[in-house]
């Protein structure tokens, strides 16, 4: 299905932009120049498209300097509104094209209208709107606006028009000038990957094969994230043994291990981080991609317990990027794997010791250390320090709720059970169907026995039995919403706290799942913009000369309109057909999710039914037999 996907979109973007028959339209996008040279109205355009740009002076846009919104009118069309996220900044920091508009080609004399607004560099809100006028005369027209953010405190605009197919120029000899290709880039960006892949193998059949790394290494990201991952370690593979390039070999390997890591295949992961020699070419590498590498291979030596690889991976974190202190918390667990729990405190202390409220990462992860540290006290005996540690976490941190089942564990062990029992109490209203709460109601039952006060600890038992027994119904409940015929992944959460969604295996099924939505949508939009010519030449091609090769000796498959929709529309059934299938195996994972949960549930109502037991035999033995006469 991937591939039918893949295949349909290639089409319609080479049946749009052939140059023989061009379906006559104009396009605007949105981007990012690289180059970082100022552009000015007078400058000589290099190739046709409307094109949106927002451009460096000499390096590259942080996604937040973008203008956060985007309106634009052409002519009498209806306007046309975008909001920019985050993940689109950065596709667009990343080199790419974002398609905004495409309109049926007029020629003569066209309006344009721009409102766009954002944070200035100086941190000041803007809303700006400037005016163009132009003229266009060939059949497919594309207008480059650029937004000149690194010029000025406030973003302006230049506008340039070309009047040239993006088929029709000759390819660069840069991957990362060659407009098809950087379609690809932002596509892939934002997970249309489908997109993504199509666009890649139309930029690689047009560009040197010899310059074609990035290309091939682009192109295995977009397989991967659309569900083809042989064709994707296939492409990584040849990158491998055919690439002259020794970095572009080793991240390749790279490429291989995010990929066996995402899918769970640690082993595998750990292989490729080795293969790449990242300690010999590390500084030849982009250092965000070498973090990632060496995140991963820890990672993966912390859950296959290698603990001196995790380690070492760990270390080699650049110490001053955004990455360190994950990897610094990474490194503190692997040390205390291999036994060394003094340098592990050590670690944790220093992270919980650098909590900065300017660095929002820097202080999440120090409460993490902060619980670890506090929790590893515990297990040395250290109560008080353990409590110093756990009492500063921040309630608002997702940690919370352990470093509170800490503080109480931790007053347990020292014998402070009437604070105990008021921490696991405040634990239990505050996070009711928290990941510790059933714990808490029986170690506030257990509190309450060793205090010897046994009818408190029966009712306190027999509460946790019913919250047990209740979770168990909610379990019955969660599993009759996942056989209604109409149950929907996306909308309906199948926990309040995501235990069943947060499993590695059924994650990765929701994500693909949503990437065939995703693909649905795209889908539908692009056949409403099937243009109305009646046929379509490979391109290059013209009737006379068909059939007729591409650059690289294929032979492009001749396809008219109608039969590009009707492709199109057998495509959504198959769709249609596919998601009920992943529905199925969704619904499969979420069931074994479930067993294992009532599993837990059951174990935690016999320890609690075992407690009720045990505390009304030494109630009667406290009391008397006779002062037991019911229950």
């Amino acid at each position: 299905m991937a591939k039918t996907i893949i295949e349909f979109h290639k089409t319609f973007f080479t049946l749009q932009e052939n140059p023989a028959v061009p379906a006559p339209h104009v396009e605007i996008l949105v981007a990012v120049d690289p180059s970082g040279n100022a552009v000015h109205p007078q400058a000589p355009a290099p190739h046709v498209e409307t094109l949106v740009e927002i451009e460096s002076s000499g390096h590259t846009a942080h996604p937040g300097t973008f203008p956060t919104w985007i309106r634009i009118v052409l002519d009498d069309l209806p306007e046309v509104e975008h909001p920019y996220s985050e993940i689109e900044g950065r596709a667009l920091a990343d080199g790419g094209l974002q398609p905004l508009l495409t309109a049926p080609f007029t020629a003569g004399r066209h309006t344009l209208a721009v409102m766009f607004k954002g944070v200035s560099q100086s941190g000041k809100s803007y809303l700006k709107a400037k005016g163009f006028t132009f003229e266009t005369a060939r059949p497919v027209a594309h207008v480059v606006l650029r937004f000149l953010s690194f010029l000025n405190d406030e973003p302006e605009l230049t506008l340039t028009v070309i009047e040239q197919s993006w088929l029709e120029s000759p390819p660069s000899g840069s991957a990362t000038e060659d407009p098809v290709y950087r379609l690809g880039v932002f596509a892939n960006g934002v997970g249309e990957y489908g997109k993504a892949a199509s666009f890649f193998l139309a930029s690689l059949e047009r560009h040197n094969p010899v310059r074609s790394d990035d290309h091939r290494l682009r192109l295995a990201e977009a397989y991967a994230g659309a569900g083809l991952p042989e064709e994707a370690e296939a492409l990584l593979k040849a990158v491998i043994a055919q690439s002259p390039d020794e970095v572009s070999r080793a991240r390749a390997w790279l490429l291989i291990e995010r990929f066996a890591f995402r899918d769970g295949l640690y082993a595998r992961a750990i292989e490729a981080y080795e293969r790449a020699d990242v300690a010999r070419l590390g500084s030849s590498l982009p250092s965000p991609l070498l973090d990632d590498a060496h995140l991963f291979a820890g990672t993966s030596g912390l859950v296959l317990h290698q603990y001196q690889l995790a380690a070492a991976a760990f270390r080699r974190v650049t110490r001053s990027g955004p990455d360190a202190p994950f990897a610094l918390y990474g490194h503190a667990q692997a040390v205390a794997g291999l036994g060394d729990a003094h340098t592990a405190s050590g670690v944790f202390k220093t992270l919980a010791e650098s909590r900065s409220p300017s660095d929002p990462v820097q202080a999440r992860v120090a409460d993490f250390a902060r619980t670890a540290l506090g929790f590893q006290r515990i297990e040395q005996g250290r109560h008080e320090e353990a409590l110093s540690e756990l009492g500063q976490v921040r309630p608002a941190h997702p940690a919370y709720e352990a470093a509170l089942f800490g503080v109480g564990w931790a007053l347990q062990k020292m014998g402070e059970h009437v604070k105990a029992i008021a921490i696991f109490q405040d634990l239990i209203t505050r996070f009711p169907h928290g990941e510790h709460v059933h714990e808490a109601r029986l170690a506030m039952a257990s509190s309450y026995a060793d205090l010897r006060a046994y009818t408190r600890a029966v009712t306190a038992y027999r509460a946790a039995l019913e919250a047990g027994m209740a979770s168990l119904r909610d379990v019955d409940r969660l599993r009759g919403a996942l056989d209604n015929p109409n149950w929907d992944p996306v909308a309906e959460r199948l926990t309040d706290d995501d235990s069943v969604q947060a499993e590695p295996a059924a994650s990765r099924s929701m994500e693909r799942y949503r990437w065939l939505l995703r693909s649905e949508q795209e889908l539908r939009r692009t056949l409403d913009r099937v243009p109305e010519s009646p046929s379509f030449a490979p391109s290059g091609c013209s009737d006379a000369q068909k059939p007729c090769s591409n650059a690289r000796g294929n032979t492009p498959r001749a396809v008219d309109t109608a039969q590009l929709v009707a492709e199109g529309r057998t495509l959504l059934v198959d769709l249609d057909a596919l998601k009920g299938a992943f529905r199925g195996v969704l619904r499969g994972q979420a069931h074994d999710a479930l067993d294992r949960e009532q599993q837990r549930l059951e174990d935690w109502a016999v320890q609690a039914s075992v407690g009720i037991a045990k505390n009304l035999i030494a109630d009667r033995d406290e009391l008397g037999s006779e002062a037991l006469t019911v229950d």
